[in-house]
């Protein structure tokens, strides 16, 4: 007896579909997270730079140091009015140290238009000795 129904193979319409928007939520996700990690990692240049080209003595001073760092190596997050805000330097008897709490929101792709309140953190805290 023959048999008429054929056996499918390959993806169907609906699979390949399903596929192609995991991969544009995967693409658009690193695309909104990486801008995060390049300026974390500016500012990390810019405190190992003002450790090894020797910090000022007063916690103002570091700060301006740390400007001036921030605005050669490209940092636009921080500047003067909020440095405050993500950089706390404090003077102990081993020397400065200088904790960095820095914090990034961005919108879930492809969801944001449905879901306006659901934001990827991306939270970055560290602690450097100066001195």
């Amino acid at each position: 007896m023959l048999s008429l129904t054929k056996k499918q193979a390959g993806l169907t319409l609906w699979s390949l579909s399903f596929l192609l928007l995991i991969l544009a939520f995967s693409v658009l996700s690193v695309l909104r997270i990486m801008p995060f990690y390049t300026e974390y990692a500016a500012i990390v240049r810019s405190v190992n730079q003002v450790k090894t080209s020797g910090a000022s003595d007063s916690i103002t001073g570091l700060k301006n140091q740390l400007l001036e760092k921030f605005y050669h190596n490209d940092v636009r997050q921080i500047d003067a009015s909020n440095i405050d805000q993500f950089i706390t330097i404090k003077a102990n008897t081993a020397g400065k140290v200088l904790t960095l709490n820095y914090t990034r929101m961005a919108a879930v792709p492809l969801l944001e238009l449905a879901f306006d309140n659901l934001y990827y953190a991306v939270v970055f805290n560290q602690t450097y000795m100066l001195n």
